[in-house]
């Protein structure tokens, strides 16, 4: 052996270790060369090999490595081999002097201060942290007399007992009491530093082995800026979720990565997807949450009544914030400040603390915004004043997608999936997003500003039962295509100097055509599920040329169970969409659908949003002729 490489991330964390080895390996082989290659900021190893031109690029930095420690003498490998081993290094954890523990071997914590050594046996326990509770040796390295030689454990942090140990160890060791208790206490402050430390590397460690570590590269920043520039973005967007492992549900997916992109705008859009158990709502969620880079989503399985206010304040700013099952977090004081972090972009909460005199003083813990919030639950009107707020989506619940989930999963089984093709697609979307994200990095620049010349023509549905929010949701849904597709805009200044790109009309056609299944659930009186129930009805009264039903018998035509038929039907019967013409509780009511609307919802809301688009195309000048398309239907 001639020369060690080192070859550390480019961070400061990875020089510090750098150099940390350097000076290790220079005590222990100085006969040895220390050379380091020189990472780029923010890249490692991995990174630069599997980036464009990766194995020449890692070639050329080695080549061109910076020599830290020169072996003394250039020694050839001959002489190397037959130059004496260097001799052995104190015992791991022998106390040295200098200002900090020696650490060599973190079971085995030592520490000099003139002739008395201390040593920690077994470390230091990072938790928890108000004890600090080791078994410490203590002996004078001027005597070899056993007696001045001493073992115990002690809580460092107890004055009390360091004081008790300072006497009892002077006695034995036979020196000064007030000698053993400073360096008793100098030695508790060198623990709780190397705690310290410990607990940064700790997190630093669960960080990376979550992969909050991933950064965006220069090959990846080219890559997604020239995505963000081609043509048929949307489209092209749409197969790269679906070669990502996305099984159907194109719309969904494309709604859930517009809405997760607008957590970089000053008034990002939340989203909740709804269906039955075992749909794969979640499921949806977690894959297209996967194409957001690591760093910018927080993942949250379960919250506390308290959990959200403990957050940095600056922690959850432009963050996903990704609740697994809202049905777990059905707290209403967690639902609460889910909807006030929803409409206001930030939570506050005043809370008495006793001070350092024991008094009671009043603090205000703040988390700021603006983040995007997304859930999953399978109980539409539990939440309805969190869903007003949010764009809600159905997932498909069709035999169509349930067959080819299944033959995805055999697909999957049989080995015949390129889980390796769909890795790629997920970090070339995560590219994508962190092309859009740099421009708000670190708070630096704000999201490119949007207008929308189009937004005085542009109006909901008359339908929608609460106007209000859905308008403001539909016009930031426009603008939120907008902003995706502003690799592709001129960016214009205005008066003030402030750049921004204009909404164009294909942006509303595509807004429109993404949301026309949400605006008609915000425009429907009726769940989507009881409304697909009445659907049934409808088509099975058609099929058998009846007038009424009994609800026994759809129940065993569709398999359905009496609890869920009993739901639907209460609810129709009080919003008079059905009426009892017969029947009784013993054998079952006879029911007749007294309510019909022509032409459904969905198609009275899609005509209104086409009609739209359609005159944006030819010029036309009327304004909120969407609701005047909706309320002649």
């Amino acid at each position: 052996l001639r020369e060690v490489i080192l070859l550390m991330d480019g961070d400061e964390a990875g020089r510090a270790a750098r150099d940390k080895y350097a000076a290790l390996l220079r005590a222990r082989y100085p006969q040895l060369a220390v050379s380091a290659v020189e990472t780029p900021d923010g890249e490692d190893a991995n990174g630069i090999a599997a980036g464009e031109d990766g194995a020449a690029r890692l070639a050329h930095l080695i080549e061109e490595r910076d020599t830290l420690h020169p072996s003394p003498e250039n020694p050839s490998a001959e002489s190397v081999a037959a130059a004496p081993s260097p001799e052995p290094v104190e015992e791991l954890g022998a106390a040295t002097a200098g200002d900090e523990l020696d650490a060599a071997d973190a079971g085995l914590l030592g520490w000099r201060t003139g002739n008395l050594r201390f040593t920690l046996i077994g470390g230091v326990a990072p938790r928890p942290a108000d004890r600090m509770r080791v078994t410490v040796k203590v002996e004078r390295t001027d005597s070899s007399d056993p007696l001045h030689r001493l073992r115990t454990q002690v809580d460092l942090l107890r004055d009390e007992a360091v004081e008790r140990l300072a006497r009892k160890a002077a006695g034995r060791l036979e020196v000064g009491t007030t000698d053993l208790l400073r360096a008793l206490l100098e030695l508790t402050e060198r623990a709780e530093r190397y705690r310290a430390g410990r607990l940064d590397e700790e997190e630093a460690g669960e960080q990376k082995a979550r992969g909050d570590r991933w950064v965006l590269t220069a090959a990846g920043r080219r890559r997604g800026e020239a995505f963000l520039a081609e043509s048929d973005l949307m489209e092209r967007t749409a197969a790269l979720i679906e070669r990502s492992g996305v099984v159907g549900e194109r719309d969904n997916a494309l709604v859930l990565w517009l809405t997760f992109t607008t957590r970089l705008r000053e008034r990002p859009l939340h989203v909740v997807a709804l269906g039955a158990s075992g749909t794969g709502k979640t499921y949806l969620q977690e894959r297209i949450a996967e194409l957001v880079p690591p760093g910018d989503r927080i993942e949250i399985t379960a919250l506390s009544e308290n959990a959200l206010y403990y957050f940095d304040r600056h922690e959850l700013r432009h963050k996903l914030l990704l609740i697994e099952d809202l049905d777990g977090a059905a707290h209403e004081a967690v639902m609460y400040s889910i909807r006030e972090l929803m409409s206001k972009g930030r939570i506050a909460k005043t809370v008495a603390l006793k001070d350092a005199g024991g008094n009671l003083r009043t603090k205000t813990v703040r988390v700021d915004g603006p983040v995007t919030v997304a859930g999953t639950t399978t109980r539409e009107r539990l939440y309805e004043d969190n869903a007003n707020r949010s764009l809600l989506i159905y997932l498909d619940g069709s035999p169509e997608q349930r067959e080819r989930i299944l033959a995805y999963q055999r697909r999957l089984s049989a080995g015949l999936v390129d889980r390796a093709a769909e890795a790629e697609a997920r970090e070339r979307l995560r590219e994508v997003q962190a092309v859009l994200a740099e421009g708000i990095a670190e708070g630096r620049r704000r999201a490119i500003r949007v207008v929308n010349p189009y937004a005085e023509r542009l109006s909901v549905p008359r339908e929608c039962l609460a106007p209000l929010r859905t308008q403001a949701h539909y016009l930031a849904f426009v603008e939120a295509v907008t902003f995706y597709h502003q690799g592709q805009r001129e960016v214009k200044r205005d008066a003030r100097g402030e750049a921004y790109v204009e909404t164009s009309v294909e942006d509303v056609a595509w807004a429109n055509a993404l949301l026309s299944e949400v605006l008609v659930a915000k425009s429907d009186e009726l769940s989507r599920a009881t409304r697909r129930f009445l659907e049934r009805i409808e088509s099975y009264l058609k099929e058998r040329d009846r007038c009424s039903f009994y609800s026994g018998e759809v129940r065993r035509a569709w398999r359905l169970s009496p609890t869920a038929v009993n739901r639907h039907v209460g609810r129709l019967v009080a919003y008079g969409y059905l009426t009892v013409v017969g029947g009784s509780r013993a054998r079952g009511y006879e029911y007749e659908v007294v309510r019909r609307e022509g032409r459904s919802l969905r198609e009275r809301v899609t005509a209104a949003l086409d009609g739209v688009v359609r005159r944006l195309r030819e010029g036309g000048e009327d304004a909120g002729e969407a609701d005047d398309v909706a309320a002649a239907a």
